[in-house]
């Protein structure tokens, strides 16, 4: 809808395009994604914010209203299943990041690289897997499949990319 579309704008970093959320709760969302990772995952995003407690990518499945999300612009944090880890790495300086994080079901594994960086290593749900068929919400944080979004969780900024991978990238 009109009400939760982002803005596309032109020339924002090195001439490149990005598409900047402005509006409260605005998202982006892909409904029954099927091909979500469900084993190993690694999204990549290049991002702009001054946001704190905001989602940044949310899937929620039929299993799980957080069956993986990175929130918390402030204090990166890995959420799957009922459990997060706060990486301590912060993105929320109003300048762009590449963003990195990754997770293995297998021993549960996360890794959180800022700018090329690894910052952050832990374990989080060893031996979970994410359920198959769920929605993402880019800039927005669900606790429900694609419902009950909380505009305090909204995440203002531009970003210029994001890419998922359904393996952890070296």
């Amino acid at each position: 809808t009109t009400s939760l579309t982002p803005v596309y704008k032109t020339g924002i970093l090195n001439g490149f395009p990005a598409v900047r959320f402005e509006k409260t709760n605005g998202r982006l969302r892909r409904n029954s994604f099927t091909g979500f990772p469900t084993s190993q995952i690694t999204a990549i995003y290049v991002n702009s914010n001054t946001e704190n407690s905001d989602g940044v990518l949310s899937y929620a499945s039929s299993a799980n209203n957080n069956d993986f999300l990175l929130f918390s612009s402030n204090n990166l944090r890995f959420y799957r299943g009922n459990s997060n880890i706060p990486s301590g790495v912060s993105f929320n300086d109003g300048s762009f990041h590449i963003t990195n994080a990754s997770r293995n079901s297998s021993g549960g594994s996360v890794e959180i690289w800022k700018d090329g960086s690894r910052d952050f290593t832990g374990t989080l749900s060893s031996g979970t897997s994410i359920t198959a068929g769920g929605t993402l919400a880019i800039a927005g944080e669900q606790d429900s499949v694609d419902g009950n979004y909380d505009a305090s969780q909204a995440h203002f900024g531009d970003f210029t990319e994001i890419i998922i991978f359904n393996t952890v990238l070296n």
